[in-house]
């Protein structure tokens, strides 16, 4: 069920902008970003395209585990849902971080993860000024926000990197390979926050950086899995 948590005050639907009685969404946007429930890896969260079933720890993450224990996300990264994504991070659409991260925090409930902290990974310090905010902070408020754990900004990108949208899996990896180091968070279970993991390069360097830094366990928060 959708619920009433942070219910928009001008009942509008942040999908398509109907009318609604409570909530975030109409029952049709509802319908058309329904929450992943079976059929994708627990450990990395990659999706089974075409297939039905539990979820089941792929053989990738059996041969070579990530760094992290979990990943919680919403959906996957197509449709209305990636509409949304698209509005918040091009189009400046602040409001929308309410019902994203609402997404998330239901998400990381329904697998029962547990943090001391949120750490939002932060932006490359040009793309930050470009466009005037994180959308992994606003997301990793909102999170803390529902589920009571501290947010802090303990990471670090000591470099500029390039846009990860525009290189393969493998120069994915080398872009952001240290580009991170983390504040001490010794004994730490750490919930690391973006809004989408695509191949993961990303997530697998905070969480090295953070278990550099003495985390005692890391997982990952996202809105979507592409």
């Amino acid at each position: 069920m959708m619920g009433n948590w942070g219910a928009w005050r001008g009942r509008r639907c942040q999908g398509c902008g109907a009318v609604v009685a409570e909530g975030w969404l109409c029952a049709q946007c509802s319908r058309h970003m329904p929450r992943q429930t079976h059929s994708f890896c627990p450990c990395c969260g990659e999706i089974r395209a075409g297939a039905a079933g539990p979820p089941l720890v792929c053989g990738r993450c059996r041969l070579d585990p990530p760094p992290w224990s979990a990943v919680a996300f919403w959906g996957g990264y197509a449709g209305p849902l990636r509409r949304l994504l698209v509005r918040l991070k091009f189009a400046g659409e602040l409001g929308l971080v309410g019902v994203l991260g609402w997404m998330m925090a239901e998400a990381v409930q329904a697998r029962g993860l547990a943090a001391d902290v949120v750490v939002p990974v932060p932006m490359r310090p040009s793309g930050l000024v470009e466009r005037g905010f994180n959308q992994s902070v606003e997301l990793g408020r909102m999170l803390s926000r529902r589920m009571g754990w501290p947010m802090r900004q303990l990471l670090t990108k000591i470099r500029d990197t390039e846009r990860q949208a525009r290189l393969s899996c493998a120069e994915r990896q080398v872009n952001v390979g240290g580009a991170f180091v983390s504040a001490p968070v010794s004994g730490l279970r750490v919930a690391v926050v973006d809004d989408i993991m695509t191949t993961g390069a990303t997530a697998r360097a905070c969480a090295w950086a953070l278990k550099a830094a003495g985390a005692r366990e890391v997982w990952c928060a996202v809105v979507a899995r592409a």
